[in-house]
């Protein structure tokens, strides 16, 4: 390559003002739990909740505790994750909870929070997952 060029659409992944972060520090036996009332505290239209494994996804989608909850990850066809992000923009979904498939690239307005399940290890990453999601006003 000559003179190549960057091109920076992040900037200096600075977090918005509109977007705030909490940690809650919880035992594992009441992670779950804790994540049903956080949602029930904070969630108004969306919700999306970030797992790192599309196993967790989906038992906590069929958990008892996230009635309504879809998973989206990988292992679904691109026509299966296209339908239920529809859903989950039109409403019929409240909580999508997912790996890091759908923070690439999806416009999603009116998510009330976004939840990491689990603290990852790279706040970079953590940070675009966010901002990818959030609508901000």
């Amino acid at each position: 390559m000559r003179k190549p060029k960057l091109i920076d659409l992040v900037g200096n992944n600075a977090v918005p003002d509109t977007i705030k972060h909490m940690l809650i520090k919880i035992s594992e036996s009441n992670r779950e739990a804790t994540l049903a009332d956080v949602l029930s505290m904070y969630t108004k239209e969306r919700a999306i909740v970030f797992t790192d494994t599309k196993r967790e996804a989906s038992e906590l989608a069929m958990s008892k505790l996230l009635p309504g909850a879809e998973a989206l990850h990988g292992d679904f066809t691109q026509a299966h994750r296209e339908q239920i992000l529809a859903a989950f923009k039109a409403g019929k979904i409240k909580t999508l909870v997912t790996t890091d498939v759908a923070s690439r690239g999806i416009d999603v307005p009116n998510v009330d929070i976004v939840i990491q399940y689990r603290v990852r290890r790279s706040r970079k990453r953590e940070t675009r997952s966010s901002i990818a999601a959030t609508d901000a006003p």
